[in-house]
């Protein structure tokens, strides 16, 4: 990943510009957190857009998280 990969997730992850163009921070997420959203959305919308196979979205529900 390159610095500039990084430094895009970092500022994702920290907030975002409003309609304005001003910088607002988001609340802290915990890993666990965002993990349950990925798995009840993000996982969810792969599927139902073909991009993801029910059987490889159950594989990775199935992976033990470490946060």
């Amino acid at each position: 990943m390159s610095d500039e990969e990084r430094y895009r997730i970092d500022t994702l992850t920290e907030g975002g510009m409003d309609l304005a163009g001003i910088f607002r921070r988001l609340p802290r997420l915990d890993g666990s957190r965002l993990a349950e959203i990925f798995a009840g959305e993000g996982l969810e919308l792969l599927v139902d857009k073909g991009l993801l196979s029910q059987e490889k979205a159950e594989r990775v529900l199935s992976w033990r998280h470490t946060f």
